[in-house]
């Protein structure tokens, strides 16, 4: 056989290999992890904050200021914010975060960019009154709609789907609610053509097991929403975690960077020892 047989040969096989590392590299390929979705937001507060690390002193910024998308959830009074369906006390029309975790939602969107999405916010740094008025809202679902529920289990519940502010002092790591600290983020694709916003499978601040991230990879179902859902989860997934966000297993939208429960979903097993942002007051 010539040389160049082998020569086309060899072309064909690079291309082949090429072709299958691209494929795999695909978001809506790679499946999301089997994550611990046993932990809460009760589990994070004793891990350790590094005060002396310059990031944390770093300032809030408005997320309009580094081009990020979003519209504050808990600030509309449209009515449409189910299951609320009002704007909630000590929210705010703008959404502020750390930032270098605006920084990376930048980097985000660069490559969200071949899927023609960006992420648009939902919510980032909350207020405590805010963060109050949603614990209050978890504890009156549960006893609502789990009405055999003991008060600790309604508790447990809530703790599930949010940080309790009970106690709170910013002098105080182990009472910081994840959302004070300007380094948590809530928040969905958007169709970077139409503005409309991507089909996650359920809406945002369900409680549920139907929010839980991984949710439509343990699924057999075959329907076209499911896998729908499926992908686009992926999509986000993949390209926050690429940037180094982590995930909070039981809700598809809530991500961190920096914080305690940023080091909690790291499963410790990292050189990171220690969280570097703490709660932070409202400029």
């Amino acid at each position: 056989m010539s040389e160049r047989f082998f020569q086309s040969f060899n072309l064909i096989i690079i291309l082949f290999f090429t072709a299958n590392i691209a494929l795999a590299s695909d978001f809506k390929n790679i499946p999301i992890q089997n994550l611990p979705e046993s932990r809460t937001t009760n589990d994070y507060r004793s891990y350790p904050i590094d005060f002396k690390n310059k990031k944390f002193k770093e300032k809030l910024v408005d997320i309009k200021s580094y081009k990020i998308k979003g519209l504050s959830f808990y600030n509309e009074n449209s009515g449409l914010n189910f299951p609320y369906n009002k704007r909630l006390n000590g929210s705010s029309k703008e959404i502020y975060l750390r930032q270098s975790v605006a920084k990376k939602l930048e980097s985000v969107n660069n490559y969200l960019k071949a899927y023609k999405v960006n992420v648009f916010v939902l919510d980032g740094y909350r207020s405590y009154k805010l963060q109050s008025c949603l614990w209050q809202f978890y504890l009156d679902y549960a006893k609502t709609n789990h009405p055999k529920f003991t008060d600790l289990e309604c508790i447990n519940f809530a703790l599930t789907y949010c940080s309790n502010p009970q106690g709170f002092s910013i002098h105080d790591s182990s009472s910081w609610y994840t959302h004070s600290t300007g380094a948590s983020v809530d928040l969905t694709l958007q169709d970077s053509k139409t503005g409309d916003l991507l089909f996650m499978g359920s809406i945002f601040d369900d409680p549920s097991d139907i929010s839980h991230t991984s949710y439509f990879e343990t699924t057999e179902s075959t329907n076209l929403s499911d896998l729908a859902a499926r992908q686009n989860r992926r999509i986000l997934y993949a390209a926050m975690t690429k940037v180094g966000f982590t995930n909070y297993p039981n809700e598809w939208w809530h991500y961190d960077w920096g914080n305690q429960m940023w080091l909690m979903d790291l499963n410790y097993n990292t050189k990171v020892k220690s969280a570097f942002y703490g709660a932070i007051e409202k400029p």
